[in-house]
């Protein structure tokens, strides 16, 4: 919710995220499909799950989409930090796209 607050209604620099959204056989947390990006968020029950949540990124990331994934921690802890890193790659993804890279 703390991160839901941040980025929904283009309130994020007017990227428009959507919450939960379905991609391949995923459903993602967070996904901008104009600078794609999908953003994950880890709590505990993903420890001793690496495995599968690589795997899933690969997935997502054959799709086309970049995936940040942060800790629930992180977001609470280190806000900024991470509105600063989600900032930075809407802005490499949505340059990309309108370069053509």
């Amino acid at each position: 919710a703390i991160l839901w607050r941040q980025v929904r209604a283009k309130r994020f620099d007017g990227y428009k995220f959507r919450r939960q959204q379905q991609l391949g056989q995923f459903i993602v947390y967070f996904v901008c499909s104009r600078a794609r990006l999908v953003v994950e968020l880890d709590g505990e029950s993903h420890v001793g799950n690496e495995v599968a949540d690589a795997d899933r990124q690969r997935a997502i990331e054959g799709l086309g989409y970049r995936v940040l994934r942060f800790l629930n921690s992180d977001v609470y802890d280190d806000l900024d930090v991470v509105l600063e890193s989600v900032w930075r790659a809407c802005d490499a993804g949505a340059s990309g796209q309108a370069t053509g890279a």
